[in-house]
């Protein structure tokens, strides 16, 4: 009875810090993801700059180190091309 109701009290602790260390990880993946957006939306607003002061597709491309693809898709989504 005893030993039963140790191991179960151990589960539980087990299943809590399960959780715990689960909710950790998703906040931490949750900031990474952030941050990652963040940079992506950094750069095509930095594109778009230079899109508006007519640099061409392939200096963009080397300094924002986008695709002329992704430039390209950029600038017409933003009727800049």
């Amino acid at each position: 009875m005893v030993y039963e109701q140790t191991l179960m009290e151990m589960e539980e602790k087990g299943k809590i810090k399960g959780r715990e260390e689960g909710r950790a990880e998703g906040r931490a993946e949750g900031r990474a993801e952030g941050r990652a957006e963040g940079r992506e939306e950094v750069i095509n607003e930095a594109a778009i700059d230079m899109l508006k002061e007519k640099l061409s597709v392939d200096m963009i491309s080397r300094v924002t180190k986008l695709t002329v693809e992704q430039i390209t898709e950029i600038g017409k989504k933003n009727a800049l091309l």
